[in-house]
């Protein structure tokens, strides 16, 4: 440990042990995406309803004499509330919300009951105040994505002559600013649901008599203030905390510049862990914690203006070993070509040859999927055939690329470079090749395998999402694989892969994990083809069981366990 880090952990004055864990207490990433998905199911539909709202006026400005104005939103803001309210049921969205709080319970119930030396029967069977104050705050922070994206906007076209645009550009600058929008409702996604975890954990440790805890990092490169990580000038330190013994009496401080103080999970966006420690079986329950100094509308008032911090941006994985890995065969000489011709795009700025470059090479690994991606829904809507690198935009949401449902990928410009190189070097038939270069290219593919997608805004949450990103992923594993055959991959959606496969291999009575493995592929592959889009999850479950192959019973039970451990909402 490095001594500026050792020395700021002795003046904290806290213990350091080690104890023996058998349970992870950390929260699983599906449930923060389910609530994420909430968000951007309204950041969208508010982005139809401005583009909509805003297209006569942007006729009449761009490229034309009239004079831009000068608004906080130069359109019909009742309007475009309006038409959100007309597209999303808030009653399904206050259900949707219970549902997740109640998961988010349901979990921190579950883990801490496998915990050694805890009392079962001291554990409440839910904490309904915290429960209350997450579908509160979130509400209130969903209601306000339309007005802020509007704003947003205006303060956009405040700061640009649209006279000198065409119409198509300021799309452009629009869809960015809406790629910006979903981010924070993403980061308030995370935060809110890693803060209702944290809530119920202490509830239920105090509850069962746990006066202290061992503070728990998850120890990657995200960690605040971990040595050498993404985060390590961070002013909040977590890192130093790991393994220490801390009381729920007095929460330890975790940024000491400013004295703040947090018990794991309280910060922003923090995913560490408390792990309970008893003083014996018969341990007094502590009396539980008083209400939070702030009110719902007061933490949702400091999300609205909180911003995460800036910072040098890494890739997600990038504490990859650059292993070398040999290429056990080479690729047919007709996928090298079109690798190839990836690479020479790639060096070009021509955004749209890149796209189509792509789309070879996954149509030459996957010669049946078929392009969905948006091509023409007006002037606003062309973004089918763009590639942006934007580490900046990245930042907030912790995803390496993302994928819009217009068509735009938006990629980490450090793992584009990478990938570039990556296309160069099995365009040249070089054997070693980084692994941390094919895992760049693997996110490439994965990103415009979603536009080959069947899935929908309707039909991407839940299990619908769930399946979406595990076909995904293990097309884009199998295409890398057919093109240069890594040794490894980096670690996305490993968690679902998981859940999944071992759900199909159950039914399926397959004989080992990779069969399964295979056979979830094979059935997304499927799912890659032309056909209409899903509007709901259940239609994207249904079809991936299809696609399996299984006898009616087995089929059965994987269509229903799917929905009841991912949800359809």
């Amino acid at each position: 440990m490095p001594a500026p880090a050792l020395r700021q952990l002795r003046a904290l004055r806290v213990p350091r042990i080690r104890v023996r864990k058998t349970v992870d207490l950390t929260l699983p990433p599906a449930l923060s995406e389910r609530a994420g998905a909430l968000y951007r199911r309204v950041a969208d539909v508010t982005a139809e309803a401005i583009l909509v709202d805003l297209r006569p006026w942007l006729r009449a400005n761009a490229r034309a004499d009239a004079p831009t104005r000068r608004a906080p939103y130069p359109g019909d803001l009742d309007a475009v509330l309006a038409f959100v309210r007309g597209k999303i049921d808030a009653d399904a969205l206050d259900r949707a919300l219970a549902d997740v709080a109640r998961a988010v319970d349901d979990v921190s119930f579950r883990k801490l009951a496998r915990v050694p030396g805890i009392n079962p029967t001291r554990l409440l069977a839910g904490d309904a105040r915290a429960i209350d104050r997450f579908r509160r705050t979130n509400a209130l922070l969903i209601e306000s994505v339309p007005k802020q994206m509007a704003l947003d906007v205006g303060a956009v076209l405040a700061e640009t002559d649209v006279r000198d645009l065409h119409v198509n550009e300021i799309g452009k600058i629009l869809s960015e600013r809406f790629s910006v929008s979903e981010a924070r409702g993403q980061f308030w996604a995370r935060d809110q649901t890693l803060k209702l975890y944290a809530r119920t954990q202490e509830t239920r440790q105090r509850a069962a008599g746990a006066r202290q805890y061992q503070w728990e990092t998850v120890v990657d490169e995200r960690v605040r203030g971990r040595p050498g990580g993404r985060w390590a000038n961070n002013a909040s330190n977590h890192w130093v905390l790991h393994d220490t013994i801390q009381t729920w009496d007095l929460a330890p401080i975790t940024n000491p510049n400013t004295g703040d103080r947090n018990h794991p999970g309280h910060d922003y966006q923090c995913r560490c862990s408390a792990y309970p420690l008893f003083d014996g079986a018969d341990a007094e329950p502590l009396p539980p914690t008083d209400e939070p100094s702030q009110s719902a509308e007061e933490e949702a008032a400091e999300l609205f203006t909180f911003e995460p911090e800036p910072a040098a941006r890494r890739a997600r994985r990038g504490a990859f070993v650059t292993v070398p890995t040999q290429l056990t065969s080479s690729p047919p000489a007709a996928l090298t070509k079109r690798v190839a011709d990836l690479a020479d795009a790639l060096h070009t700025d021509s955004q749209p040859d890149q796209r189509a470059a792509l789309r070879r090479v996954v149509q030459g690994v996957l010669p049946d999927a078929t392009t969905k991606d948006v091509t023409a829904r007006g002037a606003l809507y062309v973004d089918a055939n763009k590639l942006e690198a934007n580490s900046q935009l990245l930042a907030a949401t912790d995803a390496e690329a993302l994928h819009s449902w217009y068509g735009k990928i938006t990629i980490d410009t450090a793992v584009l470079e990478r990938a570039k190189v990556a296309t160069r070097k099995i365009a040249s038939g070089v054997k070693t090749i980084p692994l941390e270069e094919t895992d760049a290219l693997r996110v490439l593919i994965h990103e415009e395998l979603h536009g080959h997608s069947r899935a929908s805004l309707a039909s991407y949450r839940g299990a619908g999402m769930v399946l979406e990103e595990v076909g995904t992923e293990l097309q884009a594993r199998a295409a890398v694989r057919a093109l240069h055959a890594p040794a490894r991959f980096g670690g996305a959606y490993q968690d679902w892969i998981d859940a999944v496969v071992s759900i199909v291999q159950g039914a399926a009575d397959d004989r080992d994990r990779e069969t399964s493995v295979e056979r979830v592929r094979a059935a997304h592959a499927k799912l890659l083809r032309a056909g209409s889009k899903f509007t709901e999850p259940s239609q994207a479950v249904a079809a991936f069981v299809d696609g399996l192959d299984l006898p009616t019973a087995a089929g059965q039970y994987v269509h229903e366990a799917l929905l009841k451990t991912f949800g359809d909402s």
